[in-house]
């Protein structure tokens, strides 16, 4: 190690003083240059994030706001009219998503239930590659077009492609009232007959 250290020192010692400089000057402009290439990087990869990140924050404030609007304008209404059937979720979102031009792969429905008069049906779908305006109109049109439908959880991840897009999954339930079974009915027709 000492030898090739005292190699280039004899190589430094042989150059005129003039390339000395001019080598002293390529060394600090060559480490300016990298450092500037780097910080121009990490730059422009934070606004990058940073855009993304408030673009979020914008739908997630009109998703908490409609919330509030839904939440406020349904507790004034004493209550909900329910369908006799629920709405056949695969064609009430088809349509919505076909009118903003976003593809639905598949649909996987859940099982149905019944409780407390109330019966529910419902369906998980994944939506890959959609931005965030549509993604927030998506949302909006499911809730609005009909009351008795309602977005009942939302799972959003940043798209494995394109950043800039999101893969979305959500399951999607739509409300009915009930119907009575016929032999429950009539059970109660021979009560009130005995």
């Amino acid at each position: 190690m000492a030898t090739t250290t005292q190699r280039l020192r004899d190589r430094w010692d042989q150059i005129s003083p003039r390339e000395q400089r001019l080598l002293l000057v390529l060394a600090v402009a060559s480490v300016v240059v990298v450092i500037g290439l780097l910080w121009r990087g990490i730059s422009a990869g934070l606004s990058e994030i940073e855009q993304q990140n408030q673009d979020l924050r914008g739908v997630l404030t009109l998703l908490e706001e409609y919330r509030e609007v839904r939440a406020t304008s349904g507790a004034a209404s004493e209550r909900v009219e329910l369908p006799a059937q629920p709405v056949k979720l695969q064609s009430y979102l088809e349509e919505i998503a076909n009118g903003l031009g976003i593809t639905i792969p598949g649909f996987s429905p859940l099982p149905a239930a019944i409780r407390e008069g109330v019966a529910t049906a419902s369906t998980r779908i994944d939506v890959r590659d959609i931005s965030i305006a549509d993604l927030g109109s998506f949302l909006s049109q499911v809730e609005t077009r009909s009351e008795s439908v309602v977005v009942e959880s939302l799972e959003i991840r940043t798209g494995r492609r394109d950043k800039e897009k999101l893969d979305v999954t959500m399951v999607v339930t739509a409300y009915a009232a009930a119907k009575k079974d016929e032999s429950e009915d009539a059970d109660e027709g021979d009560e009130e007959d005995g």
